[in-house]
């Protein structure tokens, strides 16, 4: 009996040989890989840009400009391109943005070489750059670039901007804006005010070009 059965688990044996490993079920779903992380000392942004300020007649002036699509007005920020730095970015957009008005004074390399980092809101990326004043109107009369979003721009006191924040929710500038015929006050893009209130990104360096 004892040999049968060896004969017999020998035959089955040989009988798998010859024919293969039995059928095999589908093969295992490999695992989603994980998303790269970026290389050492690349930034990962999505947006960058410039909110810029001027010295004139004694006083610090922002530069805000009114978003043709929003009707909010706003400092200058917009969508990284393939392969491009923070720098890069924010002053591509800064130059579309006001139709090319400093051009050559608000470079990639300058903005990389000033020494100061862009501040950081989450994706986005913004430097506080000082500008020679220009006036509005003269901006408003100068070409639209390719990409040009905004119509009309505006220098406001800083301070005054400021102040005008601290003291209400709405997010807006004061009416004394030294523009292209605007009036009234102006209704700012929720994330500028974010940006301009105690505690946002901008205001402790704002702050201390106002003391």
């Amino acid at each position: 009996m004892t040999r049968r059965l060896s004969v017999l688990c020998l035959a089955i044996a040989l009988a798998w040989a010859c024919a293969g490993a039995p059928p095999a079920g589908p093969p295992p779903t490999p695992p989603t890989p994980a998303p790269e992380a970026p290389p050492a000392g690349v930034d990962d942004f999505r947006a960058a840009g410039v909110f810029a300020v001027a010295r004139h007649e004694g006083a610090v002036l922002a530069l805000l400009g009114l978003d043709a699509h929003t009707g909010r007005w706003a400092d200058f920020v917009g969508y990284r391109k393939s392969g491009e730095s923070a720098a890069e970015t924010a002053s591509r957009e800064f130059t579309e943005e006001t139709r090319g008005a400093w051009r050559s004074e608000v470079t990639a390399a300058a903005l990389a070489g000033s020494g100061d980092a862009p501040h950081r809101v989450g994706a986005v990326r913004i430097y506080l750059v000082e500008v020679p004043f220009r006036e509005a109107a003269q901006l408003a009369g100068l070409a639209d670039l390719a990409d040009t979003e905004k119509s009309h721009y505006c220098w406001v006191n800083l301070r005054a901007l400021l102040a005008s924040i601290d003291a209400s929710d709405a997010g807006s500038a004061p009416s004394s804006c030294d523009g292209d015929g605007v009036g009234g006050r102006l209704r700012l893009r929720d994330v500028t005010a974010a940006n301009l209130r105690p505690g946002g990104v901008l205001r402790q360096p704002l702050d201390r070009l106002v003391p």
